[in-house]
């Protein structure tokens, strides 16, 4: 008699992945954005092509897992939607900005992860910028305000503000790196 199977749970709190970039261009699913109210009230019109649905996500549902999307649209375009919204805040931040500042929180026994800080120099002070940097990158935040980042035997403090300004402006050297 064979053994019984055992039935795989899934995690209800557990987001899915972002979707590729090669699978995106196949979806059914459009996001633009909108802009509403004298303060900068931001929320994404998101239209399924197929159905010609229309739904308004407010960005804060992509950057909290409390918050659940409108029935109808998928995890992964809210995560997408999240990930926009940060790349969109950072341009406005990084304006005028050429030069980014980066510390090592902590760094793993064996040295192939650290948890490293991105910071922005401005007029009124250093700006934190490892939360966004994190969602445009798609990499994660740690318990210690710095983004994770994995491997070795390079500057990896370089390879954070190459990876951000390559996903920003298309071009990794346009922007700086400077330890602190």
């Amino acid at each position: 008699m064979p053994a019984p199977t055992r039935e795989k749970r899934k995690n209800p709190h557990r987001l899915p992945r972002i979707i590729k970039r090669a699978d995106w261009t196949d979806s059914p699913w459009r996001i633009s954005r909108a802009v509403a109210g004298d303060y900068g009230a931001t929320w994404y019109e998101v239209t399924n092509r197929k159905t010609g649905a229309v739904f308004e996500v407010d960005p804060m549902a992509a950057w909290s897992r409390r918050m659940t999307p409108p029935a109808g649209v998928p995890a992964y375009v809210v995560a997408e939607i999240g990930r926009q919204d940060a790349i969109d805040r950072l341009r406005a931040i990084l304006r005028g900005v050429d030069t980014l500042y980066t510390s090592i929180a902590s760094a793993s026994r064996s040295g192939m992860s650290r948890h490293i800080k991105v910071y922005a120099l401005r007029k009124p002070g250093p700006e934190w910028l490892a939360g966004y940097a994190a969602r445009a990158l798609d990499w994660p935040l740690t318990s210690d305000d710095g983004v994770r980042v994995d491997g070795c035997g390079m500057d990896m403090g370089f390879h954070l503000v190459y990876s951000l300004s390559s996903v920003l402006f298309g071009n990794g050297y346009a922007l700086k790196q400077r330890w602190l």
